[in-house]
């Protein structure tokens, strides 16, 4: 039996969530124009971003909350997230 991946939409944008609807890091970053950082810690410090990480498939993955999403929407200075 196969698991159903979880998707969650934010405007057009489709970005894969943890059962508890945390977003995949590196995606949601990516959908932002934003790469995701190689010092997590310090990004997510700078940002104030507190969301535990969880396992997609490949071990543990730094994640956003909605809340944080929307927060860098508005923080980072890219075409991708003005959209």
């Amino acid at each position: 039996m196969k698991t159903v991946p979880h998707i969650l939409e934010i405007g057009t944008q489709r970005l894969p969530a943890s059962a508890d609807g945390l977003l995949q890091g590196g995606a949601a970053l990516t959908a932002l124009g934003v790469p995701l950082p190689a010092d997590w810690g310090a990004f997510a410090a700078a940002h104030e971003l507190k969301s535990p990480p969880r396992d997609f498939g490949a071990g543990p993955e730094p994640t956003l909350g909605a809340d944080e999403f929307a927060r860098l929407a508005f923080a980072l200075d890219t075409p991708a997230a003005r959209r």
